[in-house]
């Protein structure tokens, strides 16, 4: 088993899913140690406690998460290995104010959002 610490922005909303009858929030969480680094994509695994975070989840949050961590690869539209990291977290906390999601149009240093998706214009990465 993996231990990780990461903080990080939420990439988008955050989408509710059932893994093995258990609700979850699934977060897309982009990571990096300096600013001029490419961001690594985290999908962040949290147990959804109803209503307690669902209106706080939006894009653009920064947040703290610790937890074990899942190692895989995928392979993205343009043929490239990507890794495939997974934190199934224990513990969230929330770093950025509610009014910090509200976000202007900077860009995601590298240009990439490793396949995961996201709209990287508007980033605070």
């Amino acid at each position: 088993m993996i231990k990780c610490e990461i903080i990080g922005y939420l990439g988008r909303d955050v989408e509710v899913r059932t893994v093995n009858r258990s609700e979850y929030y699934r977060m897309s969480v982009g990571v990096k140690r300096r600013k001029d680094e490419t961001a690594l994509w985290i999908q962040v695994m949290y147990p959804r406690r109803k209503g307690t975070l669902d209106s706080m989840l939006r894009k653009g949050r920064q947040l703290y998460a610790r937890g074990d961590m899942q190692v895989g690869a995928f392979t993205g539209r343009d043929g490239i290995v990507e890794p495939d990291v997974t934190l199934w977290a224990q513990e969230l906390q929330l770093l950025s104010a509610p009014d910090a999601a509200a976000h202007g149009s900077r860009t995601a240093p590298g240009g990439t959002d490793g396949g995961q998706g996201q709209e990287k214009d508007d980033l605070p990465l």
